[in-house]
C-alpha cells in the first residue's frame, strides 16, 4: 500500500511540475507580448516627435533619403514591428519569403517600402520576420531582372 502511495505522489508531483513550467513560459511569452505591445506605441509616436529619431541614429536627411516622412516612418516601423511580433515567435524558415499573394509581399513589391525599409530594419529586433522580408526583397527585386531581361 505505501508503494502505491508513492508511487501515485510522484506521478502526481512530476504532473504538477510539468504543469507549472508550461504555465510559467506562457506567462513569460505574455509578458514580452505586453513589452513589445507598448515598445509599438513608442514607435507610432515617433511620427509626432521625429527629433526623437536621432536617438535611433536616424537623420532628417536618412529619412528624406528614404523618400519618407516622420510620420510614415513610424507607420512603417510600428506595423513591421507588431508583425514581427508574431512571426519572431514562430517556427518559420528565416529564409523563407512571404507568399506571393500575401500582404508582406505586396508591401515588399513597391519601391517605395524597398527604399524605406534598411532604415526601418534598423528599427527592428533581427530574428524572423526580418530574415523573411529580406528574402522576400531579395524574391522582388529577383522577379523584376527577369521581367527585364
Amino acid at each position: 500500500m505505501e508503494l502505491i502511495i508513492a508511487i501515485l505522489a510522484f506521478v502526481v508531483s512530476t504532473v504538477t511540475a510539468v504543469w507549472t513550467l508550461r504555465h510559467n513560459r506562457e506567462q513569460v511569452q505574455f509578458a514580452r507580448l505586453a513589452n513589445v505591445t507598448s515598445i509599438i506605441e513608442v514607435e507610432r509616436s515617433l511620427g509626432s516627435v521625429p527629433a526623437a529619431l536621432r536617438f535611433h541614429g536616424i537623420t532628417e536627411q536618412s529619412l528624406r533619403d528614404a523618400g519618407v516622412t516622420a510620420e510614415e516612418f513610424a507607420y512603417l516601423v510600428s506595423n513591421c514591428s507588431a508583425t514581427g511580433v508574431y512571426h519572431n515567435f514562430s517556427r518559420e524558415d528565416p529564409n523563407e519569403p512571404f507568399a506571393v499573394d500575401s500582404y508582406r509581399y505586396s508591401m515588399c513589391a513597391t519601391p517605395e517600402f524597398r527604399r524605406a525599409w534598411p532604415l526601418v530594419r534598423s528599427m527592428l529586433n533581427k530574428g524572423i520576420f526580418v530574415g523573411r522580408m529580406d528574402a522576400t526583397i531579395a524574391a522582388v527585386e529577383a522577379r523584376e531582372r527577369t521581367r527585364q531581361a
